[in-house]
C-alpha cells in the first residue's frame, strides 16, 4: 500500500514553486491579462521587462543585430512616436513571447499555439490559426500584429497615466534600478570565442544589449522603456482599483449568487490510500505475483473501509491516519488537513478537483456538515479516499501582506545552506527590519527594501507583495503570523519558516474573499472595455509606415532563422 499523502511542507514547497513558475501572470490586476481579450489575436505581454529579456538571452533567441537609429522614426500611437529601436524592441518581446512559451508548454508534451520552434518564422509550414475565430494568418504577419498593438498598448496606457499625473514611486525607481543591474551583472558574466580559442568573460550593458538587439538599444533606452512600461501597469491598476470600488453590494450579492462555488471554501480532512504495484520475487511464477497482488489489492480497499469505519471526529481521523501512514517524522494533524479549500481553481489555494471530482462535488453538496465523511472508491485506478468534512461552505478573511525573504533552503532543490550561511541569513534579516524601522515605517520604503534583498524571486518584481491570500495558503509559521487577529496595518516582523527568514510587512485585511474576488473580475471586465475604447477610438490611433517596418523584420526575420538554426545544431549535438 502506497501512501499519496504529502505533509504539510511539502504541499508547500511545490504551491510555492507553482507559484513562481507563473508569477508574472499571477496578479489579476495585471494589464497582461485585461489588455489580452482587446481583439482576436490573443497577446500575451510580460510587464516584467527583465524576465523576458533574460530569458530570451539564455536561450540566444534576441540576439537581432542592425543598424538600427533612435532618432528614425516608424510610426507613432497618439502623440508618441515609435522608433526604429522601439519597434525592433516590440518585435523582439512579441517573438520572444511566442517562443518561450511554445518551449514551456511542448516541454508537458502539447502545443501552446501550433508554432515550430525548430523553424523561423518564415519557414512555418502550418499558419497561425486563432481558436476562437478560426482566423488564420502567416506567422510573419502575427508578430508583426503582436509587435504593433504591444506598441499601442504600452504607449496608450502611457499617455493616459500621464493625464492622470501619475508618478514612479521610489520603490518603482528601485526595481527598475535593480532590474538592469541585474543585467548589467548577466552582462558581465557571458561568455564569448576567443580567436585562440578559449572563453573571454565579460560584456559592458550595453555591448551586451547590442549583441541582443542591435544597435540604438543601450542602457539609457532600456531604461526609459521600462518607465514607460511602469507607468501604463500604473495607469492599469488605478483604473482597476476605481472600477473594484465602484460596484454596489447589490451587484455583488448578484455574481455570488450565479455561481456560489466559485467564491466559497472548505475547511476538510482526507487520507488517500493507493494500490501499491508489486514487482516479481525470485522464482515466483505470473499467477503468483498476480495472487499476491489481488490480495494486496483487497488489504488496501479493506484498510480503507475500516479507517472510514473508526473515524468519529478529527481526533480518530488523525489517530488513524497515524495508524497507517508508516512515514519517518509524518505529522498527520498537519498532512491530512486542508484549510480554505476550493471546488475549483481560486488563486494560488488548494482545490478539491486537483484531487478527486467526486471529492469536490462531495464537499461541496448542500447537505454536507462538519462531522460529515465520506469513503471515495475508484477500483479502477486503485485508489480510495476517506474524508470528514471540518468546516463545510463558508467565506474567509483574506489579507495582502508584503514579505521580504532570507532564504536557508536552496530554492532548486530545497536543501538545507550551511550554518553559516543559515546564521547570515537571520543577521541580514535583523537588519534589514532595523533599517526600515530606523527609516519613515511606511509600506513604499518596505517595498523598496523587498525589491532589493529578498530571496523570492516571485515576488519581488511587486516589492514582495502577495495579495488575498486564504488562509492555509502560506506555510504555517507565515500562515499564523498573517491571520493572528491582534495583526494590524504596518505591522512588521521576522517569522522563522523552514524556507528562511521572513521579514513580514501586514499591509490589510478583507472581512471577505468573494467580495474581493468578485469586484475584482468585474473590474478586470471594465479594464478590458475601457481598453478597447481607448485602443479602437480615435486618440490612440497606431500609425507605421509599412515600407520601414518590412526593411526591419526582414533583417530580424533572417537573424531568427540564423538564431534557430544554431540552436537545433546545439541541441542534436546534446542527443
Amino acid at each position: 500500500m502506497a501512501d499519496m499523502n504529502q505533509n504539510k511542507a511539502e504541499q508547500y514547497r511545490q504551491e510555492r514553486k507553482d507559484r513562481l513558475a507563473k508569477s508574472a501572470k499571477k496578479n489579476a490586476k495585471s494589464m497582461e491579462k485585461s489588455i489580452a481579450v482587446r481583439s482576436v489575436i490573443k497577446k500575451v505581454i510580460a510587464i516584467v521587462l527583465v524576465a523576458v529579456i533574460a530569458l530570451g538571452a539564455a536561450y540566444g533567441i534576441l540576439d537581432y543585430a542592425g543598424v538600427v537609429n533612435k532618432a528614425v522614426q516608424v510610426g507613432y500611437v497618439g502623440n508618441e512616436n515609435i522608433s526604429f529601436s522601439e519597434y525592433i524592441y516590440y518585435y523582439n518581446r512579441a517573438f520572444n513571447t511566442l517562443y518561450q512559451n511554445e518551449q514551456y508548454y511542448q516541454y508537458y508534451g502539447y502545443s501552446y499555439t501550433g508554432y515550430d520552434t525548430t523553424k523561423a518564422p518564415q519557414d512555418q509550414t502550418e499558419d497561425y490559426k486563432d481558436a476562437a475565430t478560426g482566423e488564420t494568418m502567416k506567422w510573419t504577419e502575427y508578430l508583426h500584429d503582436q509587435a504593433v498593438d504591444m506598441a499601442q498598448m504600452y504607449l496608450a496606457f502611457y499617455q493616459e497615466a500621464k493625464k492622470l499625473n501619475l508618478e514612479l514611486t521610489e520603490a518603482d525607481e528601485a526595481a527598475i534600478d535593480k532590474s538592469i543591474e541585474e543585467l548589467r551583472e548577466q552582462a558581465a558574466q557571458t561568455g564569448t570565442q576567443s580567436a585562440s580559442g578559449g572563453t573571454i568573460k565579460g560584456y559592458s550593458l550595453n555591448s551586451f544589449l547590442r549583441l541582443q538587439y542591435g544597435n540604438g538599444i543601450n542602457e539609457s533606452f532600456l531604461r526609459k522603456q521600462m518607465k514607460i512600461e511602469t507607468l501604463a501597469q500604473k495607469f492599469h491598476d488605478t483604473k482597476h482599483d476605481e472600477f473594484s470600488a465602484g460596484y454596489t453590494a447589490e451587484e455583488v450579492k448578484a455574481v455570488f449568487d450565479k455561481d456560489p462555488d466559485l467564491y466559497t471554501f472548505v475547511d476538510i480532512r482526507f487520507y488517500q490510500f493507493s494500490n501499491e504495484e508489486l514487482t516479481k520475487g525470485e522464482n515466483e511464477t505470473d499467477d503468483e505475483l498476480k495472487a499476491r497482488q489481488e490480495k494486496s489489492d483487497k488489504e488496501t480497499k479493506a484498510n480503507a473501509q475500516a479507517m472510514y469505519d473508526a473515524i468519529t471526529d478529527e481526533k480518530s481521523f488523525v489517530a488513524q491516519a497515524t495508524k497507517y501512514n508508516k512515514t519517518e517524522n509524518y505529522d498527520a494533524d498537519s498532512a491530512t488537513l486542508i484549510k480554505s479549500a476550493s471546488k475549483t481553481q481560486i488563486g494560488d489555494g488548494q482545490n478539491l478537483e486537483s484531487i478527486n471530482a467526486d471529492l469536490a462535488t462531495w464537499a461541496f453538496g448542500d447537505d454536507v456538515k462538519a462531522g460529515s465523511k465520506k469513503l471515495i472508491s475508484d477500483d479502477k485506478a486503485g485508489t480510495y479516499i476517506v474524508a470528514l468534512m471540518v468546516n463545510p461552505q463558508h467565506d474567509v478573511k483574506t489579507v495582502d501582506v508584503r514579505h521580504i525573504l532570507f532564504a536557508t533552503t536552496n530554492n532548486e532543490t530545497g536543501e538545507a545552506l550551511s550554518d553559516e550561511e543559515i546564521k547570515q541569513a537571520e543577521t541580514d534579516a535583523k537588519k534589514a527590519l532595523a533599517d526600515w524601522e530606523a527609516g519613515d515605517k511606511t509600506e513604499d520604503s518596505f517595498a523598496q527594501y523587498a525589491t532589493d534583498l529578498t530571496d523570492d524571486t516571485g515576488s519581488a518584481s511587486t516589492g514582495g507583495l502577495y495579495e488575498n491570500v486564504v488562509p492555509g495558503q502560506m506555510v504555517a509559521e507565515f500562515d499564523t503570523w498573517i491571520f493572528d487577529e491582534a495583526r494590524k496595518a504596518g505591522d512588521a516582523e521576522i517569522v522563522e519558516t523552514e524556507f528562511g527568514y521572513h521579514v513580514i510587512y501586514f499591509v490589510d485585511a478583507h472581512d471577505s474573499f468573494s467580495d474581493v474576488k468578485i469586484r475584482s473580475d468585474l473590474a478586470t471586465e471594465d479594464v478590458n472595455t475601457l481598453a478597447e475604447d481607448l485602443l479602437e477610438g480615435d486618440t490612440y490611433v497606431v500609425g507605421v509606415g509599412p515600407r520601414r517596418t518590412n526593411y526591419l523584420e526582414e533583417k530580424m526575420l533572417k537573424r531568427i532563422a540564423k538564431t534557430i538554426a544554431s540552436n537545433n545544431q546545439n541541441t542534436a549535438s546534446y542527443q
